[in-house]
């Protein structure tokens, strides 16, 4: 069971997560939980916990039922994963370690395409130099503004606004 003090009890970041922070003068203060899960490994929770509400003792917050991994997913970077570009050909995303990413949805049908692909030619054409890069994925999930598809999208790109930055399969 978690139960969590008075709202005026607060803990020091370190103390509360078990950290410290060497030459630092700021301390940041939050909220101190008591942590009672009934079990001597914090590391699995799969019961789930409580949490009790300090403002209102009657209400109770119930997490689900959880396992917490040795291994945490933030282990992985954009760097592991292997994406379709818009030809539909596997690109591994660690061929672009080192490089500044700007990772962007694009769009044919936007109020702001014009100005969007022309920005991004500009900085790719300015930057690419320096080892930077523009992904983009074209995105039909808001306001269904890129209906078309991957070859009208390339030809839409490629030709209107000369876009030599990666352009990516729909997402």
């Amino acid at each position: 069971m978690v139960s969590m003090t008075t709202p005026s009890s607060y803990a020091p970041f370190s103390t509360v997560f078990n950290t410290s922070r060497p030459n630092s003068s700021s301390t940041f203060l939050v909220p101190s939980f008591k942590f009672s899960t009934g079990i001597s490994n914090f590391a699995n929770l799969s019961n789930g916990f409580s949490l009790k509400s300090p403002i209102n003792p009657g209400f109770l917050f119930k997490s689900r039922p959880f396992t917490v991994q040795a291994r945490a997913a933030a282990e992985k970077t954009v760097h592991d994963f292997t994406v379709k570009d818009i030809d539909g050909k596997d690109v591994a995303l660690n061929k672009f370690k080192g490089k500044v990413m700007l990772i962007v949805n694009v769009a044919s049908r936007c109020g702001l395409t014009s100005s969007n692909y022309s920005e991004l030619s500009h900085l790719y054409e300015k930057y690419k130099s320096q080892g930077f890069e523009i992904l983009a994925f074209p995105c039909n999930q808001f306001g269904f503004q890129e209906p078309g598809s991957n070859s009208e999208i390339k030809q839409f790109a490629c030709t209107r606004f000369k876009a030599e930055f990666p352009i990516f399969d729909k997402v």
